[in-house]
């Protein structure tokens, strides 16, 4: 018999890690948004709410509801469990209205688990139904513990039909964001602070990385779209470094 530990300690398909990735905005480029991520040691929620449960809301129910609530409710730090060497998978995809960075790092999951870091909640709306079924949800959670809609809410995606409110007319139109495989920080719990200690590795364009490495003491950077043979011995340090067993990439 083997144990789930030794078990998982193997599985590839299952990453030890989270990423997060920037993301150029009207304000700051990724490359500096990752500049003062390492000069902050934190991660700040952004003002856009991404939590798929803000589409159910009627205009009228959310003009009710002033900005920092919506926040709360809607808002989250997003990270990806895609193993590093599929990170590239995330980058310059077409006719997508978020277009990520290879600006980013790779934090240990367990670490950020122990820190309120959840799956995203994934809907199956495959049948057009959800929407009733989050309206309730929101109302309820809301109406009976608003700290447990702050915690809840902001982990919701889908997939299948959009997700549409009352005074939207449905478009037939399916999205998938399941394969992203996010797990989100909610905007209740603050800025999520780290340590370096938290980090695996960072990521940036190769042509970067001396750049990057200049401001860490020991974290080490990489290029998520060239091969990870390219970074064997920086990748195998940083195992070394946070004596991990699990296979890195």
């Amino acid at each position: 018999m083997r144990s789930i530990e030794d078990i998982l300690h193997f599985r590839s398909d299952i990453s030890p890690f989270l990423a997060h990735l920037t993301r150029d905005r009207e304000e700051i480029t990724a490359k500096e948004g990752l500049h003062s991520i390492l000069e902050q040691q934190s991660l700040v929620v952004g003002a856009e709410a991404i939590s798929a449960a803000q589409y159910v809301l009627s205009r009228g129910e959310r003009s009710k509801v002033d900005s920092d609530t919506i926040r709360e409710l809607f808002g989250a730090v997003s990270f990806t469990e895609t193993p590093i060497s599929k990170i590239h998978c995330l980058l310059e995809i077409e006719n997508r209205q978020v277009h990520l960075s290879p600006y980013g790092l790779v934090f240990l999951k367990n670490r950020l688990r122990n820190r309120g870091v959840s799956p995203v909640i994934y809907l199956n709306n495959v049948e057009g139904r959800a929407n009733s079924k989050l309206r309730s949800l929101i109302k309820g959670l809301i109406n009976e513990s608003k700290s447990a809609a702050k915690e809840i809410l902001p982990l919701s995606s889908f997939f299948g039909e959009l997700l549409t409110s009352p005074d939207r007319s449905s478009s037939n139109r399916t999205m998938d964001f399941s394969w992203e495989r996010e797990w989100r920080y909610p905007a209740s719990k603050g800025p999520f602070e780290f340590e370096e200690e938290d980090i695996f590795i960072g990521t940036c364009p190769h042509e970067e990385i001396d750049e990057f490495e200049s401001e860490c003491d020991e974290i080490s950077f990489i290029d998520p779209k060239r091969p990870m043979e390219w970074y064997a011995p920086k990748l195998i340090d940083a195992r070394k470094r946070l004596d991990l067993k699990h296979s890195v990439v």
